[in-house]
């Protein structure tokens, strides 16, 4: 199968929405910009702020009925597992 991490850092896991539609796996969230008490302005920031999406085309041979999600630390897991073989008795 297949793993995804996407570092997502500063949202709670209840501000992630992951929707699955025609294939396509969509991961949707907002983070909030932090408020800095007694500053004015930020000098260097290296983290987005603001409603983000990311969108995935999910192969054919991976089960969509058992994909997981999990939210560790600021990391967002994924995993798509492949599709079970079928063994298929002969009468």
């Amino acid at each position: 199968g297949l793993v995804i991490i996407m570092d997502i850092a500063g949202i709670t896991r209840d501000e992630i929405n992951i929707v699955l539609e025609n294939k396509i796996l969509i991961v949707r969230g907002f983070r909030k910009e932090p408020s800095l008490p007694g500053k004015k302005s930020v000098h260097r920031l290296e983290i987005d702020f603001g409603s983000f999406e990311k969108s995935f085309r999910i192969p054919d041979y991976i089960d969509e009925a058992r994909i997981e999600a999990s939210y560790e630390n600021g990391f967002l897991y994924l995993r798509l597992p492949r599709l079970q073989s079928k063994t298929i008795q002969i009468e």
